[in-house]
């Protein structure tokens, strides 16, 4: 039995030209590529669509709206059958009617902006921050002003006004407040030891000069005059100023 002849193989150049060009095995990165180049494409037309739409709707607007007078041929049969036009000055439009020129459409109002009371603070204070301490609350007391004010507060709105805040409650004590009692009341009691040593010592001083001025006043008078006899005058005075030391130091 002769073998059987081998297929002739396939021309790789025509293989490839009749290849898919979109292979469904293509990399993972090819796919997401592809894809977002579709969506590129789509928001693009989508947004050059929703630009004519905006424009068409923008020009719709902007046309002023006139009313166009468009005077029509009335025609009055006439008993014979005959087509009887309406008077000229019927079909003639007056200079008064005539169509005026296209106006603009009226701007809407500018409504102001309002500030809040805050930023108005900081730009009053050329950008310092304010002390929150100080900061004003906006209330209304529109009842208030107007029982004050009488008839002419009670046709006015209600009037807006700042009222500082209410002081906060006392902090929490911390954890180093018995510590510094302790402290602060340590230091009183060693600024008081120290003026008590200070006063002391001043006395002592004082009395120590007293007695050295009193032995010199009874040195001179006991040394007596050029006669050699003492002089009992100034002995009695120290004497007697001596004593009356002696007993008020007793009392």
């Amino acid at each position: 039995m002769a073998p059987r002849p081998l297929r002739p193989t396939r021309n790789p150049a025509r293989a490839s030209a009749l290849a898919p060009t979109t292979s469904p095995t293509l990399p993972l990165v090819e796919k997401k590529k592809l894809e977002l180049i579709h969506k590129a494409k789509i928001k693009k037309a989508y947004a050059k669509i929703k630009e004519r739409e905006l424009a068409s709707q923008s020009s719709k607007t902007q046309q002023p709206a006139v009313a166009v007078i468009t005077p029509q041929a009335q025609e009055v049969q006439t008993r014979d059958g005959d087509v009887e036009p309406t008077s000229t000055a019927d079909q003639t439009l007056s200079p008064d009617t005539a169509p005026s020129e296209p106006q603009p459409a009226d701007a809407p109002p500018e409504v102001p902006e309002e500030i809040h009371p805050d930023r108005q603070e900081m730009l009053a204070n050329e950008g310092e921050l304010p002390n929150p301490n100080t900061i004003a609350v906006r209330r209304k007391h529109g009842s208030d002003e107007a029982q004050e004010g009488g008839s002419d507060a009670g046709d006015a709105p209600d009037v807006d006004r700042y009222e500082p805040r209410k002081p906060r409650r006392p902090r929490k004590p911390g954890y180093y407040e018995k510590q510094l009692a302790h402290a602060e009341r340590k230091k009183a009691e060693a600024e008081a030891r120290r003026a008590e040593v200070q006063r002391r010592r001043e006395e002592r001083e004082r009395k120590t000069a007293e007695r050295e001025r009193y032995r010199r006043a009874m040195a001179k008078a006991r040394k007596g005059s050029e006669n050699g006899q003492r002089r009992l005058g100034r002995e009695s005075a120290l004497l007697l100023e001596k004593v009356k030391r002696i007993v008020g130091d007793s009392k």
